[in-house]
């Protein structure tokens, strides 16, 4: 260690061309007497008591301000950065730029988790918010359900606002196979008799909806060996004869499947 005339230090061998200088990892001993920085914890380790403390704290005009990196290669299962509060925040990153990100989870191989919320075992408060100006705009509580527009869900997702769903408008020169991103078809068959195939109803609980908006008939056909209800009894297609007829359907689940009928429209 050195210490210049003008009270610069440095540490490991580093000459001090700023106030501190280190080569090398900072062991964090805390007040109370624990070590939260070691070879086997990391490099850097926050760690407040404090009812409003704050474990790590990073803030960033430009660049970063707090960055962690864990080499896998070294210890499996690593943890970049780690904060801990009583009633504080454990990280808190704050970007002002444009720009900026105030926190950014990356994943370096395919196997690995950006980010994880993991509440305790007997966990009361939401695992995540989302929040404008301090109000709550979105949750995920304690369940794991979502809310959308609201911070009290009252099933598993429940979205206070409007809802959008992808629609398709598929003129139908040849016959076409729904995908399972597909919920919404406006089928426009050139000549009758031309289909929409489902996907497969192993997707259990999938809904689809077709609506034929042509003056020529479509047929609504199961993929492979599932089968549609229709008029309580099974088939392996559902017409819609006439212009504006149209079918909701839903995925039993299961190889070979069936689709059944939640509403029909005319």
């Amino acid at each position: 260690m050195s210490i210049t005339n003008s009270g610069k230090v440095g540490i490991g061998n580093c000459a001090p061309a700023s106030t501190l200088c280190v080569i090398g990892n900072i062991r964090a001993i805390c007040c109370h007497g624990q070590s939260y920085c070691s070879d086997a914890r990391g490099s850097v380790s926050g760690y407040t008591r404090g009812s409003t403390g704050v474990g790590v704290y990073g803030s960033s005009c430009s660049f970063v301000g707090v960055l962690g990196e864990s080499n896998s290669t070294c210890v499996a299962g690593g943890t970049g950065v780690a904060g801990y509060s009583a009633n504080g925040v454990g990280v808190c990153g704050a970007s002002c730029g444009a720009g900026g990100i105030g926190v950014k989870g990356v994943a370096c191989n395919p196997g690995a988790i950006p980010i994880v919320a993991c509440g305790s075992t007997a966990q009361t408060a939401d695992l995540q918010q989302w929040r404008k100006r301090g109000s709550i705009a979105s949750v995920v509580n304690k369940c794991g359900w979502l809310g959308v527009g609201t911070s009290k869900p009252q099933s598993t997702l429940q979205v206070n606002g409007g809802v959008s769903l992808g629609i398709k408008t598929e003129t139908l020169t040849k016959c076409y196979t729904m995908k399972t991103n597909c919920f919404a078809i406006l089928a426009n068959p050139s000549v009758a008799g031309k289909n929409v195939t489902l996907p497969a109803a192993k997707n259990g609980g999938m809904v689809v909806f077709i609506k034929n908006i042509s003056t020529n008939s479509v047929n609504v056909k199961a993929s492979g060996s599932d089968n549609i209800e229709a008029k309580a009894k099974l088939s392996s297609t559902y017409p819609l004869s006439s212009q504006y007829a149209s079918v909701t359907l839903i995925a039993s689940g299961g190889s070979p499947g069936t689709w059944y009928v939640l509403s029909t429209g005319n």
